[in-house]
């Protein structure tokens, strides 16, 4: 198994010709943006502010963010819980509960690999 840093060396390799390198990467940046927890609905979310933030167009939908959620966790990169998750509503729905393995490797990973994308978007503010 690559270890965390081999893994986002090669996504960053392969970023400007592979959309699913890009896409898995991306996942990776936002969620060590964010803690390293998002529900699903708010990474799909998060992840279109965070290509909006650089100008990328949006190729994916909640459907391939899945998929790279799945790939992710075969990766041994993430956990993936199926929660219920609270709303507004009296509506009762489960969802997937997603979180990095290891934050502090992931986002070691990130900054020593000199991730501009991850700097820029994690220093916006």
């Amino acid at each position: 198994m690559s270890s965390i840093e081999e893994i986002v060396a090669k996504f960053l390799d392969e970023e400007e010709k592979d959309p699913e390198a890009k896409l898995l990467l991306s996942i990776l940046r936002v969620l060590s943006s964010y803690y390293g927890v998002l529900w699903l609905s708010e990474l799909y979310g998060d992840l279109i502010k965070f290509y909006s933030f650089f100008d990328w167009p949006i190729d994916f939908d909640i459907k391939r963010i899945d998929k790279a959620v799945d790939k992710l966790k075969k990766m041994g990169l993430i956990t993936v819980e199926l929660r219920y998750k609270a709303s507004y509503t009296n509506e009762v729905r489960k969802e997937k509960f997603v979180r990095l393995v290891d934050m502090r490797k992931t986002i070691d990973a990130l900054a020593n690999a000199n991730d501009d994308a991850f700097s820029k978007f994690r220093n916006r503010f």
